[in-house]
């Protein structure tokens, strides 16, 4: 799996014209195979009128992502495959593209539609917000209320995200790790708290921070 990927946060569509012709596109996040197909099913029903619905996606965070595009009647290598290498140039994962067209009565030849089908992608993608997703281990720590600040400035120290905090007989923490990092963390809890930290793992996640959100993903 990958230490780190990149991917877009909400759904986001942008129209351009290319001679008279409309180029819309849209991108959501997915994180299988069938998300992404029930989207771009999604969108021909809605452009049911469309000329063409052309997509490309990457799914999987693995060196063997899937990677799929279709030109949908447009002729072969000028819509989808363009669409794709936008994705793989911007390092996106876990992404899926659709880019409708309108036909508006002039014929673009072969370059003119790589280069359509090339700018919608890159044009939506400059509105997406693009973060950066980390793997990360989640455990819960549970120490003394004495233990407590030492913990916190180990933590905000290394950039370690303390996801929440309960104060119950004694003080428990849930953490995101970073995977990386987090046998050295637990080891220098546990060192600080000669051995008497209680520290269980509950697994891995993705884990980012957008806008002071926390956004967690499934490892997929």
């Amino acid at each position: 799996m990958l230490e780190r990927y990149n991917t877009i946060r909400d759904e986001v569509s942008h129209q351009i014209v290319q001679k008279k012709s409309k180029f819309l596109c849209s991108l959501i996040q997915v994180e299988t195979e069938e998300e992404a197909m029930e989207y771009i099913l999604s969108i021909r029903k809605k452009h049911f009128d469309a000329n063409h619905n052309c997509f490309a996606y990457i799914v999987g965070l693995n060196d063997q992502s899937i990677e799929r595009f279709n030109d949908d009647k447009e002729p072969s290598g000028t819509a989808g495959k363009p669409m794709l290498e936008v994705l793989k140039g911007a390092g996106l994962k876990n992404v899926v593209a659709v880019v409708t067209r309108y036909f508006g009565g002039v014929l673009l030849g072969t370059g003119g539609l790589i280069k359509a089908y090339t700018d919608a992608v890159k044009t939506c993608l400059g509105e997406a917000t693009i973060y950066e997703s980390t793997m990360c281990e989640k455990i819960k720590v549970e120490v003394e209320y004495a233990l407590l600040p030492k913990i916190e400035y180990l933590l905000h120290s290394s950039n370690q995200m303390i996801y929440d905090t309960l104060y119950l007989e004694k003080v428990t923490l849930i953490l995101f790790l970073e995977q990386a990092l987090s046998e050295k963390i637990k080891n220098e809890i546990i060192e600080l708290s000669n051995g008497k930290a209680n520290i269980k793992t509950e697994g891995y996640l993705y884990v980012a921070t957008v806008n002071e959100e926390v956004i967690v993903s499934n490892m997929t």
